[in-house]
């Protein structure tokens, strides 16, 4: 009869861990995962922050001129400029004005036939990429970027 009652206690107590003991032991785990899931998201917000820091993005250029030739005689063109160096990002922001003005001028020497291709494009691109960093005096531009180009 002992045997019976401890036999009983051993099963009821089993049961007890398996169900209501072990389910909790889970829930920890899953709560560690979870921890581990929002301190990934922190360090791959912190990773793009670190990216980000060296594009500046222009406010939009809308209806510049283009030269005579072709159906279509504006542009619309929002760039994005990357910097050599994240640390020289004020000092370009400092003369933004004179950098449009560059974007502005170069534009508009360009017409719809140059600019419809890609090598007319590229042209642009580089010409600008040129321009700019003539008229920073520390700063330097790695590359420009055309995050929006129509013409019209």
């Amino acid at each position: 009869m002992v045997a019976g009652i401890i036999l009983v206690v051993l099963s009821a107590s089993g049961l007890v861990w398996h169900f209501f003991l072990k389910g909790h032991e889970e829930n920890h785990s899953d709560r560690a995962s979870s921890a581990d899931i929002a301190s990934s998201d922190e360090e791959i917000g912190q990773k793009r922050e670190g990216l980000a820091a060296d594009i500046i993005k222009l406010d939009p250029f809308n209806n510049i001129k283009l030269q005579p030739g072709g159906n279509m005689d504006q542009l619309d063109l929002e760039i994005a400029l990357e910097l050599a160096d994240p640390g020289m990002r004020k000092s370009v922001e400092t003369i933004v004005f004179k950098i449009r003005e560059v974007v502005e001028r170069e534009s508009a020497k360009k017409s719809w036939m140059e600019l419809r291709t890609p090598a007319g494009k590229l042209s642009l691109k580089y010409t600008l990429l040129d321009r700019i960093n003539g008229v920073l005096s520390e700063a330097k531009i790695n590359n420009v970027y055309f995050t929006h180009l129509i013409m019209k």
